[in-house]
């Protein structure tokens, strides 16, 4: 990537916002997963010195939201902020959520897939087949994403949508067993690999049949943020699992070095904002840099069937 060939693994989000956050001054972002001490909430606050129209956060239960508001308001006073609970687990909630946005917005410039589950135990959602993380990490995102298309289309080119996958996504390949035989084969580790494998192929089909209405789709790796909600579940034997998925892939690098807040959201900031990230849609974003996924994630045949 040309623009922001300085960007890596130690830039800051606010640095990303300072240089190419003009893209988002009067548009309207919609992240998913905001509570605060979040990356979604993090990136929704370094959004705000930019001063967008409009700044939409959803999260299971509004308790953590008002901190984030009050942190917006103070950067951007004129811009609107707007609460949405959704557990995207619950796919009649995602779509009395869609519902709520589509009524409250005339379009959506940025769209950003942010809120996920990790390495926790084995829950099947009640009345279905379906495994937690993969329900929560892809289907209700999946959902999400195609009730509120219209409004994404609305925006005309230069809209974005940006799933946050990981690069735990090497551990497990699409397998369309959805529940792991009912629990009986269930690995936290190769649930969330699969479930983030499955984040990538998302936009691969979104950037090849969205892309010629001027959608941009694109995936990114966050990096090593450990002191968020999504690693509530490590302990001694969720690090062991991930030892072992690690070496059933056959990788030696099992986590990646740690990050900050602040530098955990410049990926998703640099997918969000800076111009040249439409030449690269449906590409894969780390440390900044536009690279590529492990190749079962960029599977033609798994894009079509998901």
């Amino acid at each position: 990537m040309t623009a922001g060939a300085d960007f890596g693994f130690e830039t800051n989000g606010d640095e990303v916002v300072a240089t190419f956050g003009h893209f988002i001054t009067d548009k309207t972002v919609l992240i998913t997963g905001g509570s605060v001490k979040g990356l979604g909430a993090s990136a929704a606050i370094a959004l705000a010195a930019k001063s967008p129209a409009h700044i939409i956060l959803t999260a299971r239960s509004e308790g953590k939201i008002p901190p984030v508001f009050e942190e917006i308001k103070k950067k951007s006073p004129s811009t609107k902020t707007t609460f949405i609970p959704v557990k995207l687990n619950d796919f009649k909630d995602v779509r009395r959520a869609a519902a709520d946005i589509n009524a409250g917005v005339e379009k959506i410039d940025v769209l950003i897939n942010n809120a996920g589950v990790m390495a926790i135990p084995y829950e099947r959602i009640e009345g279905t087949i379906l495994e937690m993380t993969f329900a929560t990490n892809h289907l209700g995102p999946f959902l999400l994403t195609g009730l509120l298309m219209d409004k994404v289309l609305t925006a005309a080119s230069g809209s974005r949508i940006v799933n946050v996958s990981s690069s735990c996504h090497r551990f497990r390949y699409m397998r369309y067993d959805y529940n792991f035989s009912d629990g009986k084969t269930y690995d936290p580790w190769l649930a969330y690999g699969q479930s983030k494998t499955t984040n990538i192929l998302h936009v691969n089909s979104l950037s090849k049949y969205c892309g010629p209405a001027g959608v941009t789709a694109v995936s990114v790796h966050p990096g090593g943020i450990y002191n968020t909600s999504l690693t509530s579940h490590l302990n001694e034997e969720t690090l062991n699992a991930c030892f072992a998925a690690a070496e059933s892939w056959g990788g030696k690098h099992v986590f990646d070095p740690p990050k900050t807040h602040q530098q955990g959201i410049a990926t998703m900031l640099v997918a969000s904002l800076i111009p040249e990230i439409p030449k690269y849609n449906g590409c894969y974003i780390k440390d900044c840099q536009v690279t590529g996924p492990v190749p079962h994630a960029r599977s033609e045949e798994d894009v079509e069937r998901l």
